[in-house]
């Protein structure tokens, strides 16, 4: 199976995959290992689907577990979201945490600003940042993964 890069931020993710890398489509419906790679375009060889196959259609998402990707979760769309939550949440959800700095940057902000304790649901989505975080960082909030040991 090929995926191909038909924009920037695909290409920028597939100039820090690897051969060998893992490959997740549509929430693990559809599982592979990079067999090839060149700029615009990555080969998989197909380990796991579904047992009559799997289908798969446009949107779906891709998930790259090894490959090191340098985002900031944090950006500036995210000061409006953390004050809104300081305001009257009593959960906050982070999505793609990768870093312990990251839930440190909003666990001290939401120390700071709300009017309770706020709870911190991760939800960590490489082998990468479950081991930098839960090695990274202690603190009295808890954390759990969905990533195979």
């Amino acid at each position: 199976m090929r995926l191909l890069g038909s924009c920037a931020r695909l290409r920028r993710t597939f100039a820090v995959t690897r051969r060998g890398h893992h490959v997740r489509i549509d929430d693990a419906k559809l599982g592979g290992v990079v067999k090839s790679l060149d700029p615009n375009s990555i080969e998989l060889r197909i380990t796991s689907a579904g047992p009559k196959g799997s289908k798969l259609r446009a949107g779906k998402g891709i998930n790259l577990p090894d490959a090191a990707l340098d985002i900031d979760l944090l950006g500036s769309h995210s000061e409006d979201a953390l004050q809104f939550a300081a305001e009257g949440a009593d959960i906050v959800g982070l999505s793609f945490v990768g870093r312990a700095r990251e839930m440190q940057r909003v666990s001290e902000y939401l120390d700071q600003h709300a009017r309770a304790q706020v709870g911190i649901i991760l939800k960590i989505e490489t082998r990468r940042a479950r081991l930098c975080i839960c090695r990274g960082y202690s603190w009295p909030r808890s954390v759990a993964s969905g990533q195979p040991e």
